[in-house]
């Protein structure tokens, strides 16, 4: 069976030698393996020792396109130990070796957004004419800033959150209240923080405890501008899973009430930055006196998420 084998490998060895002299004009004959690092684990292992026979065939070159890190935990799974130099092991395989930079996220998130046509969405004409609603592109794509240039988001993981809001974007109709900032951050802790979302789904948290865990996922900042936008997220927030833990019941729980002077005072505090109180209870109190959509809660975005409501043609 290894003398068949290994006549075998020669033999092809043998073909793609004389391919290349008689077919190609002596160019290099390049074979790309890509994502090898995503294959299962003994599968790209078996791949790297099968293309090393081919290396010593004049003008062959192959070019990995890999994660290195997760290739090395592949190999040490394989041969069952983690004391293998999996650096030393894959140098029998790459001689030479580069690392493409990662791409300004503000790029790769603007291309997702027109790849994905969300334009399609917000653009509407039905939607500009709601002065409500005509704010939402911009605002979305000021949170996709936020939340993408800040954090360590790889692109795959990018990438599956803006398929995610994209498709379900379609339970929404023209004129449909959407609150992106929410929206995309709930899309976003569906898919890099799924037990937060999870528990925010089953309203196993108390607001407090929300907003403890939004401050780890997002923590604070000291450019001014970002500070303000994620304040707004976190009130935000706190007014749709409040609308969400209070529904069915006939109590609402407040997050300011009134004094004795006639002002309203705020019964929570900011995470974000609990010195700027005046500022914490302006978010807080516009959703009291908004024109619509304030008294919305969680649930409404998290069933169009979850694929629980019809999408529209």
């Amino acid at each position: 069976e290894y003398s068949t084998k290994k006549k075998s490998i020669n033999d092809v060895k043998k073909s793609l030698s004389e391919f290349i002299e008689n077919s190609i004009e002596k160019k290099p004959l390049v074979f790309f393996i890509d994502e090898l690092d995503r294959c299962r684990p003994n599968y790209a292992v078996s791949i790297l020792e099968q293309i090393k026979h081919f290396f010593s065939v004049p003008n062959i070159v192959f070019v990995l396109s890999i994660d290195k890190i997760q290739l090395g935990n592949a190999v040490r799974g394989v041969y069952g130990s983690e004391n293998i130099d999996a650096e030393e092991y894959l140098r029998r395989f790459i001689d030479l070796e580069y690392s493409i930079p990662e791409p300004d996220p503000v790029l790769f998130y603007n291309y997702l957004y027109e790849l994905l046509k969300f334009d399609d969405f917000f653009a509407q004409d039905e939607r500009y004419k709601l002065s409500e609603l005509k704010n939402d592109r911009s605002d979305f794509l000021n949170i996709c800033k936020i939340l993408f240039s800040k954090n360590s988001v790889s692109l795959r993981q990018q990438e599956k959150i803006f398929n995610l809001a994209r498709i379900s974007l379609r339970a929404f109709g023209n004129n449909y209240y959407f609150f992106p900032v929410v929206y995309l951050f709930l899309n976003y802790i569906k898919i890099l923080e799924n037990e937060y979302y999870v528990n925010l789904k089953l309203k196993k948290l108390t607001l407090s405890e929300m907003q403890e865990k939004f401050f780890e996922i997002v923590k604070s900042s000291e450019d001014e501008n970002i500070q303000r936008d994620l304040m707004w997220l976190e009130g935000s927030l706190l007014n749709f899973y409040r609308n969400y833990l209070s529904k069915n019941n006939y109590s609402k729980i407040k997050l300011f009430e009134r004094d004795n002077s006639g002002q309203n005072k705020l019964l929570i505090k900011s995470f974000i930055d609990n010195s700027k109180e005046r500022e914490f209870l302006i978010i807080l109190e516009s959703f009291e006196t908004r024109r619509g959509g304030g008294e919305l809660d969680l649930g409404y975005l998290i069933n169009k998420i979850d694929l629980l409501e019809d999408l529209k043609v």
